[in-house]
């Protein structure tokens, strides 16, 4: 290896050595000013407005279940596109996909949850 090749080995790790001990004071100084329970109260009022603003929430046995009629649809009608009809009925929330391609329509409601 020639002089030259090697001090610009040395030059590119110097860079990169002092590129990490800026970025760790500036970690550090983070540290020193985060406050766990002001980050916790900000996550959980996200979470509260996703919530709030959302359409509806399916369920985990309501998403297996529109996974499996979305996946069967994709292959069989070449759709990339579902609906879904919600229709609230005082006790809970009835939901039914559609495959607009051939019109099969699956409620896929967990009315177990009700």
């Amino acid at each position: 290896m020639a002089k030259g090749e090697f001090q610009l080995h040395l030059d590119g790790l110097q860079d990169v050595y002092f590129r990490e001990l800026d970025r760790n004071s500036r970690l550090a100084e983070q540290l020193k000013t985060y406050n766990k329970d002001e980050e916790i109260a900000k996550r959980d009022a996200k979470i509260d407005r996703l919530w709030r603003n959302s359409l509806y929430v399916m369920l985990d046995k309501e998403k297996e279940r529109a996974e499996v009629f979305i996946k069967k649809h994709h292959k069989s009608c070449r759709n990339n596109t579902i609906r879904y009809e919600l229709q609230g009925t005082g006790i809970g929330t009835i939901i039914k996909i559609i495959c607009p391609v051939c019109g099969e329509i699956e409620d896929i409601t967990d009315s177990d949850s009700w």
